[in-house]
C-alpha cells in the first residue's frame, strides 16, 4: 500500500480577537463571580502580571486563559507546476486547480469555503525554468471532516498539504474571552484583597477597569500527525489529531482603599 507523507509546521500562533474591543469603565466594582465555567472548557488558569500600591490606590494587572475543543478548521492544499515556459506553467496550474476545486465541491463544500491563499509563478535564474504554486485555503466548521478532506484533496491532484489550523468560531471566541476576563477579574480581586489585608487597608471600590481585546491560540497539526494512506490504493482514511484551542485576556483594575 502506497503511503504519502505531508509536512506542516508544528506549534501555535497568537492572534487578536478582532470582534472584541478595549473597554474602560469608571467606578465599576468587580467581585468574585459564582458562575461556573462552560462545561466545554477543558482547562483554565489565571496569572497576576503586575501589582502595586500607590497613594490611595491598589493597581493590579492580571490575565486569564481558558481552553476548549476546536469547532473550526483551516487546511492549506497546494498545487505545483514547472516548465520552461511561464504560460505553460500557468495553464497547467489553472487546469489542475479546476480539477481540485471540482473534487472539493463534489465532496460537499461551497465556493465560499475554498479561497486562494497564494498564487505565484517565478523563474529560476540558475536554469531558466519556471515554477508555479497555487494554494487553496479550505475552511470548515466540521472538524471531524479534516481527514476526509485531505484525502479528497490528494485524490483531486493536490501536491502538498500545508498548514492545518484548528480554531474556534467568532461567537465561541467571544464567549471564551468573557470567561477569561472573569477569571482574570477574580484573580485581580483576590490579589488586591491579600495586599489590603497585609497592610490593614479596606478596599472601598474600583477606580478604573480596562480589558484588552484578547488573544486566541489555535492548534496546529504537526508533521507526525500527517502520515496518510492513499485512498485510491485502498488505504484507511487519514486521521488528524487535534488539540485544545486557548483564549486569553488581560484586565487591569485600580482599586480605591482607605485605612
Amino acid at each position: 500500500m502506497r503511503r504519502r507523507q505531508f509536512i506542516t509546521a508544528a506549534g501555535g500562533i497568537g492572534a487578536g480577537l478582532a470582534s472584541a474591543g478595549c473597554t474602560s469603565l469608571a467606578a465599576t466594582p468587580i467581585g468574585n463571580t459564582d458562575e461556573t465555567a462552560d462545561p466545554s472548557v477543558s482547562g483554565s488558569n489565571t496569572q497576576v502580571d503586575q501589582l502595586n500600591v500607590n497613594g490611595q490606590f491598589i493597581h493590579v494587572a492580571a490575565s486569564g486563559t481558558v481552553e476548549t475543543e476546536p469547532d473550526t478548521a483551516s487546511i492549506s492544499v497546494v498545487i505545483e507546476a514547472s516548465g520552461t515556459e511561464a504560460e505553460a506553467v500557468r495553464e497547467e496550474l489553472a487546469s489542475r486547480a479546476e480539477e481540485l476545486k471540482d473534487a472539493l465541491l463534489e465532496y460537499g463544500l461551497d465556493d465560499e469555503q475554498i479561497t486562494t491563499g497564494r498564487y505565484d509563478i517565478r523563474e529560476h535564474r540558475d536554469n531558466g525554468t519556471y515554477r508555479g504554486v497555487n494554494e487553496f485555503r479550505i475552511n470548515v466548521e466540521d472538524v471531524d471532516s479534516v481527514g476526509e478532506l485531505i484525502d479528497t484533496a490528494v485524490d483531486g491532484g493536490a501536491d502538498e498539504i500545508g498548514r492545518i489550523h484548528f480554531g474556534v468560531s467568532e461567537d465561541r471566541r467571544d464567549e471564551l474571552r468573557e470567561e477569561a476576563i472573569k477569571l482574570a477579574a477574580e484573580n485581580a480581586r483576590q490579589e488586591a484583597e491579600v495586599v489590603a489585608e497585609a497592610k490593614s487597608l479596606t478596599i472601598t471600590g474600583v477606580q478604573t477597569v480596562s480589558t484588552d481585546p484578547g488573544r486566541v491560540r489555535p492548534y496546529r497539526a504537526s508533521a507526525g500527525h500527517l502520515e496518510m494512506a492513499a485512498a485510491d490504493d485502498g488505504g484507511t482514511p487519514t486521521q488528524i489529531d487535534r488539540g485544545p484551542v486557548t483564549v486569553s485576556a488581560q484586565i487591569e483594575v485600580t482599586y480605591r482603599f482607605e485605612k
